[in-house]
C-alpha cells in the first residue's frame, strides 16, 4: 500500500513489489536456510529471524511514508517502461530486503529445530500458512481500520518478538544434534530433477492464483476485502493440504491431482458470476475457484519437498527454488498469457503445464503405471478443450446489445458495449462504469463549473480519462490546454470508439491524455496548473482510497498555479456520510476554504464536489458573468444545454461554506496514508449500504444548513473583494445567492418528499411550492423549467422576494 503511492498501480508496480517481495524469501531460503539446518541452535536462529522481521517491519512502517515521497520527482510522472520496471522491483527489494530474507528461512529454521530429520515438516508447513491466514484476516479486518498501518505494525513486531521468546522457550529444552544422515539416493536420480520440479509448481500455483484473481474480479466488487478472501482461501487450502496424514501419497500422484483440481477450480470461472454478490457471494466464489486447488497445491509442495530431502537437498533449498518459480508467475500469467492467450486459454496451459509436470516426474517417484497414461489423458482433454470452451468473460449485455471490443489486460479487463439503442457503455471488469455514449449533463457540469470559477485559466489537468466526455467539454475552451491522466492503457485505447459519437465535443486531439497512476503523476510533475479536477473515482474499489488522501491533497496543492482552482467530484450514490466526511476532512485539512457544491439536482445520483482556490477568494457574480459572456460558442452551448444560463447558477451550486463544513465534520478523523478509513470502510457502502443516495442528500442538507448572507460573503473572502470589483455591492451579491442557496436547498426536499403528480390536487399543491421559491429567489430557474412542465400553458409569475 505504501509502495503504491510512489511507485503507481500500474501492472509494473503490482508485480515488481510482489517479484521483490518472493525473491527476498528465495534469497533468505538459499542463503539462511541451509545454515539454520545444519546449526544445532537452529531454536535460536528461528528467534533471530523473527525478531529481525519485527523490528525491520516496525522500522519501514515509520520510514517510508518520509522515504518514498521523495522518490517519485526522481521516477518522474509517466517514466520509462525500463526504469519503471527497474525501480519497481529493486527499491522494495532494497528496503524489505533485511525481513524478506528472514522471512524466507524461518520455515526451515524452525522445522530443523522441532526435529532434526523434518520430521514435523507437514504439520509446521500446515500451521505456518494458518498463520499468515490469521494474520492476513486479522489486518484485514480488525488491526488496520482500527489502528492505522503504523500503530499495526506495532502489534505485529510485538507478535514477533513473542514468537521468538516462545520459541527460545521451547526450543531450549530439548538439544538438538546436527542430522547428517543421508538416505540412499536412487540410482539415476538427481536433487535437480526434484528442484526443477518445485520451480515449475511454484510458477503454476502462483499463476493460477494470479488469474483466478484477476477473473473474480470482474464478478465481485473488487475492494481491499475481495483480495483478502480470495488470498485467505488460498492460504487455507495450502495449510489444509500440508497436513501430514495426506501425505501418504506419492508426489507424482498429487501433481496430478493438483492438474485435476486446477481444471475443476477453472470450471467454475465461468459461471462464477451467478454465485457473486456481497462479501459472502465473493467468499462462495473463491472457495469454489481456489479451495481444492489451493489443498492439492498444498499436498504437492511438502511432498516434493520431502522427496528433495530424500535425494540430498536441503529444505531451505527446496523453497528458494519455489519461490523463484512462484515470483515469474504473475508476470507471465498475468502480463504474457492473459492479453495473448485469453484467460480460458491461460486455465488450459496450467493444466496441461501439470499434466506435462506429472509425466516427467512418474518416471522419478514410484506412483505406479497409471500415473503417465492419466497425465497424458489429462493433458489431450485440456488441448483439446481450448478450442471448444466459450471465451471466459463476464460482461452484462443488455437484450439485443452487442459487445464491440473487449481488452484482457494485466490489471484489469475493459469493454465496450453496444444496447439495442445504439447507447456505448465502456467499463472496466464489468463494473465499474466510466461513462457511456449517452453523455448526461451532469457529465459536462463536472468540467464546467470548476472551469467557469476560475477567471482566466490557461492549463487544465483531469484525474481520470474514462470515454473522456469531461476532458473533450473542457477543451472547448479555445484559450485552455487540456491534460487527462488515465492509470489503465485498455480505457485509453477503449475510449478511441466514443470518438465518433455525435454528442460528443470533437476536442480528443486537444486533450494531451497520459498513461500513468494519478498519485504518482501529482507527485512527480514539475507543471503548474491553474485547474485540477479529480474524476468520480469509486472509493470502495481496491487502490482507490488513496486518491482520497491527505497526502495526495497535499501533492495537488503543490500542482496548482496561484489562483488555482481544484476541484474533487464524489459520487454521493457510492458512499455513505461515514466515508463522505472521511474524505471531505482530508481534502479540507489541506484547503481550509474549502466550499462543498452540488453537480446536479439529481436525487437518484447526486454528485458533489469539493471545491478550493488557493492564494485568492472565490470570484464575484459580475467576474463570473464576464467568463461566461467571453467563452468560446462551444462552451456557450454547453453551458446552456446543462442549464448553466448565468453567473447565479454557477455560483448557486455552492451546498456548504467552509464553516458549514468546519461545523458538520467536528472531530472526524482524515482519511491518510497512515489512517486509509476510505480503503476500509467505504467497501462496507457497497456490501452492505444503509440509506439511499435520496436519503443521503438529504441528510447533507440537513446537516449543512443554508448558509447566510453574511457567512458567505466572510467564507467567500468577498470583502476583500469589495473594493476592486465594480458593480453589486459585496453583500448584495452574498444576499442574492444565499436566497438562491435557500430556494435551491428547499427545491431538493420538495423533490425528496416525493409529491403525488398522479392527481390535479397534487400537481396544484407542487406549483404552489415552486411559486413560493421564486418567491424566495427569482433567479432560481430549475422552479420556473418546473412549472413550465406542470402548466405548459401558463407563464410563471415571479413574485418579488417579499412575496411570504
Amino acid at each position: 500500500m505504501q509502495f503504491s503511492a510512489t511507485l503507481g498501480h500500474e501492472w509494473v508496480a503490482a508485480l515488481g513489489v510482489m517479484g521483490a517481495l518472493f525473491a527476498g524469501m528465495a534469497g533468505g531460503a538459499a542463503w539462511l536456510a541451509p545454515r539454520a539446518e545444519r546449526s544445532a541452535h537452529a531454536g535460536r536462529w528461528f528467534a533471530g529471524l523473527e525478531i529481525i522481521i519485527g523490528l525491520w517491519g516496525l522500522l519501514l512502517a515509520w520510514a517510508l511514508p518520509a522515504v518514498l515521497p521523495m522518490v517519485s520527482p526522481w521516477l518522474g510522472g509517466q517514466p520509462q517502461p525500463w526504469a519503471h520496471a527497474a525501480l519497481a522491483i529493486g527499491l522494495p527489494l532494497l528496503l524489505m530486503l533485511p525481513s524478506t530474507v528472514a522471512m524466507g528461512a524461518t520455515w526451515p529454521a524452525l522445522s530443523r529445530a522441532t526435529q532434526a530429520g523434518h520430521g514435523a515438516m507437514g504439520w509446521l508447513y500446515a500451521a505456518h500458512t494458518a498463520g499468515a491466514l490469521l494474520g492476513l484476516l486479522a489486518s484485514v479486518f480488525m488491526l488496520v481500520p482500527a489502528w492505522g498501518l503504523q500503530r499495526s505494525a506495532l502489534v505485529i513486531a510485538l507478535l514477533n518478538v513473542l514468537c521468538a521468546i516462545a520459541a527460545l522457550v521451547l526450543t531450549s529444552r530439548s538439544a538438538s544434534a546436527p542430522d547428517d544422515r543421508r538416505d540412499a539416493v536412487p540410482v539415476g536420480d538427481s536433487p535437480r530433477t526434484g528442484l526443477l520440479a518445485l520451480g515449475v509448481m511454484g510458477l503454476l500455483g502462483i499463476g493460477y492464483e494470479t488469474l483466478c484473481i484477476r477473473m473474480l474480479s470482474q464478478v465481485g466488487e473488487n475492494t481491499v476485502y475481495s483480495y483478502a478472501v480470495m488470498v485467505g482461501v488460498f492460504l487455507l487450502g495450502t495449510a489444509v493440504g500440508a497436513l501430514p496424514q495426506l501425505q501418504r501419497i506419492s508426489a507424482g500422484v498429487w501433481i496430478l491431482v493438483t492438474g485435476a483440481a486446477v481444471a475443476g477450480g477453472s470450471a467454475t470461472l465461468w459461471w462464477a458470476d451467478d454465485l457473486a454478490g456481497g462479501l459472502g457471494g465473493e467468499v462462495v466464489v473463491a472457495l469454489c475457484a481456489l479451495l481444492v486447488p489451493a489443498m492439492a497445491m498444498g499436498g504437492t509442495f511438502t511432498a516434493m519437498c520431502r522427496w528433495a530431502l530424500r535425494h540430498g537437498t536441503t529444505l531451505g533449498h527446496a523453497l528458494a527454488v519455489n519461490m523463484v518459480g512462484a515470483a515469474l508467475a504473475p508476470a507471465l500469467v498475468g502480463v504474457v498469457c492473459l492479453p495473448l492467450l485469453g484467460p480460458g486459454s491461460t486455465c488450459c496451459v496450467l493444466v496441461v503445464g501439470y499434466g506435462l509436470l506429472a509425466l516427467s516426474f512418474a518416471r522419478h517417484d514410484q506412483a505406479g503405471s497409471r500415473v503417465p497414461w492419466l497425465a497424458v489423458a489429462l493433458v489431450s482433454v485440456a488441448i483439446v478443450a481450448d478450442p471448444l470452451l466459450a471465451p471466459l468473460r463476464h460482461i452484462d449485455v443488455a437484450p439485443g446489445g452487442q459487445v464491440l471490443r473487449h481488452i484482457d489486460g494485466p490489471m484489469a479487463a475493459v469493454s465496450v458495449t453496444q444496447d439495442e439503442e445504439g447507447v456505448l457503455r465502456l467499463r472496466i471488469n464489468n463494473r465499474v462504469q466510466e461513462g457511456s455514449s449517452a453523455a448526461s449533463p451532469v457529465e459536462a457540469r463536472l468540467a464546467l463549473l470548476p472551469l467557469m470559477l476560475h477567471p482566466h485559466p490557461q492549463r487544465a489537468l483531469f484525474l481520470g480519462w474514462g470515454t473522456g466526455y469531461t476532458a473533450r467539454v473542457a477543451a472547448l475552451d479555445n484559450t485552455l490546454q487540456v491534460q487527462a491522466v488515465e492509470l489503465l492503457p485498455e480505457v485509453i485505447n477503449a475510449s478511441a470508439l466514443f470518438d465518433a459519437v455525435p454528442q460528443f465535443p470533437a476536442t480528443r486531439a486537444k486533450v494531451q491524455v497520459v498513461q500513468a497512476d494519478a498519485r504518482r503523476f501529482a507527485l512527480a510533475s514539475e507543471q503548474r496548473y491553474d485547474l485540477i479536477v479529480a474524476d468520480l473515482f469509486h472509493p470502495a474499489r481496491s487502490g482507490a482510497g488513496s486518491l482520497y488522501t491527505v497526502e495526495h491533497y497535499r501533492a495537488l496543492r503543490s500542482r496548482l498555479a496561484p489562483g488555482g482552482v481544484v476541484c474533487q467530484w464524489l459520487a454521493l450514490y457510492q458512499m455513505e456520510l461515514g466515508t463522505l466526511r472521511a474524505v471531505t476532512a482530508a481534502f479540507r485539512s489541506v484547503f481550509p476554504d474549502a466550499v462543498v457544491v452540488l453537480a446536479s439536482n439529481s436525487l437518484d445520483t447526486p454528485v458533489i464536489g469539493l471545491v478550493a482556490r488557493i492564494d485568492a477568494p472565490f470570484e464575484r457574480p459580475l467576474v463570473v458573468a464576464q467568463r461566461m459572456a467571453s467563452a468560446s460558442a462551444g462552451l456557450q452551448q454547453e453551458l446552456q444545454r446543462t442549464r448553466l444560463i448565468d453567473a447565479q447558477a454557477v455560483l448557486g451550486s455552492v451546498l456548504g461554506s467552509s464553516s458549514g463544513l468546519q461545523r458538520w465534520l467536528g472531530a472526524t478523523a482524515a482519511n491518510s496514508d497512515d489512517h486509509p478509513v476510505v480503503t476500509y470502510g467505504a467497501p462496507w457502502d457497497t456490501y452492505r449500504p444503509q440509506t439511499t443516495p435520496a436519503q443521503r442528500l438529504g441528510m447533507v442538507l440537513m446537516q449543512l444548513g443554508e448558509p447566510d448572507a453574511r457567512t458567505l460573503q466572510t467564507d467567500l473572502d468577498w470583502d476583500a473583494m469589495a473594493s476592486g470589483v465594480v458593480g453589486a455591492p459585496a453583500s448584495d451579491d452574498a444576499s442574492i445567492l444565499a436566497a438562491y442557496i435557500q430556494a435551491r436547498n428547499r427545491y431538493l426536499l420538495l423533490g425528496l418528499s416525493r409529491p403525488d403528480l398522479g392527481s390535479s390536487e397534487g400537481r396544484e399543491a407542487l406549483a404552489k411550492s415552486l411559486q413560493l421559491l421564486l418567491g424566495v429567489s427569482p433567479q432560481f430557474s430549475p422552479a420556473v423549467e418546473a412549472l413550465r412542465a406542470l402548466r405548459p400553458l401558463a407563464t410563471p409569475t415571479v413574485p418579488s422576494p417579499s412575496t411570504p
